[in-house]
């Protein structure tokens, strides 16, 4: 043990000379690299010239009469080496005149999954939702593509609502979920188009990378540090690919503050067949993202965040009944402990405050 109790970091200064070169990169002197194939539709790609030029200001402050979020909730509640049990559930709010009016939370569903195994309750899952699991490869993201499945069955019924025109919010990127026909994913943002309802995909990240790797989100930050107070501004990062054609189902890719000062930049990604309103909907979507709470971020997504979002404590209650069920079944009690306890939770519950107390400790 080290007498001096110095408590040593190894890395520390690699680490903190990696972001400060991160944010050294000269925008003009690369392009943006395309995500990885599955996050980026290849019908589109990122433009080579983007740069601090190409921002164009906004007014905020307008606003749509009535306005529909839809968010979804995951989160892993046992695990063993080759399947997990996991829970998901999606919500949807609507507000009208900066009112919420309505709100529907689907039932959470229990997903299991693992290698090699068939599950009843997955096949219940997909008949219900229209769905199936042809193209799902891999099991560990069942309860993801689960999840957004629930959030494409909040979007569906959209379709037959014959409320005022609305636009609705998604969180995530545009895209069809894995499990949809595209094809019925596209006919659905047809339809939703031609009941004049805008359909704009809002992100909090992005795995777009800088030319050098350097992460996207970030390094806008930066570079419109010097903007304008109070400016919101938007840019156009993405174009068709020669021999497509703009549609509901092929999103623009934007990025965007939304407040009227140092708000988070989102990437939002709109139908490309509204290419042409794009300035009125980022615009309408700004006066949207005036809660002081939660300056720049649409307070719709935020109200349906947390509607879907799956607390610890619903976590504990869920695992708890679950445990209940599998031991009246016949598990024994000790067996399902022996296969499910969380043993990071009781090797730190023994780091009593007298052992804290004693100081860092470098090994």
């Amino acid at each position: 043990m080290n007498e001096s109790n110095e408590f040593k970091i190894k890395g520390l200064a690699e680490a903190v000379q990696f972001i400060a070169d991160i944010f050294k990169q000269d925008p003009k002197a690369g392009s943006f690299r395309d995500e990885e194939k599955r996050h980026l539709p290849e019908s589109i790609k990122i433009v080579s010239d983007v740069c601090p030029e190409r921002i164009r200001s906004a007014l905020g402050g307008n606003k749509v009469d009535t306005i529909v979020a839809i968010d979804g909730g995951s989160s892993s509640l046992l695990a063993s080496g080759n399947f997990e049990i996991g829970v998901c559930r999606a919500s949807m709010v609507t507000f009208h005149n900066e009112r919420r009016i309505s709100f529907e939370v689907t039932p959470e569903w229990i997903v299991p999954a693992g290698e090699g195994l068939s599950s009843p309750i997955i096949s219940a899952f997909c008949n219900t939702n229209q769905a199936t699991m042809d193209c799902v490869s891999e099991w560990r993201f069942m309860t993801n593509i689960c999840r957004e499945m629930l959030e494409y069955s909040c979007l569906r019924s959209l379709a037959g609502r014959d409320d005022n025109p609305a636009m609705i919010l998604i969180d995530g990127a545009l895209g069809c979920p894995s499990g949809v026909d595209p094809a019925d994913y596209s006919d659905l943002l047809l339809q939703l188009h031609r009941k004049n309802k805008v359909v704009v995909c809002v992100s909090k990240s992005s795995t777009l990378r800088w030319a050098d790797n350097c992460p996207l989100l970030s390094r806008m930050a930066e570079m419109t540090m010097e903007r304008p107070k109070g400016d919101i501004w938007f840019l156009r990062i993405s174009e068709l690919r020669d021999g497509y054609e703009e549609s509901a189902d092929i999103p623009n890719l934007y990025l965007a503050n939304l407040y009227a000062g140092l708000g988070p930049i989102l990437r939002l990604d709109i139908p490309s067949i509204y290419g042409r309103d794009e300035e009125s909907i980022i615009c309408a979507l700004a006066g949207h993202a005036e809660d002081p709470e939660f300056p720049g971020y649409p307070y719709p997504l935020v109200e349906a965040h947390r509607l879907a979002r799956i607390l610890p404590a619903r976590k504990k209650e869920l695992f708890g009944l679950i445990k209940m069920l599998a031991v009246d079944s016949g598990v024994g009690d000790t067996v399902f402990d022996a296969a499910f306890a969380d043993y990071h939770d009781r090797l730190n519950a023994d780091v009593s405050s007298e052992i804290l107390a004693l100081g860092p400790i470098a090994l």
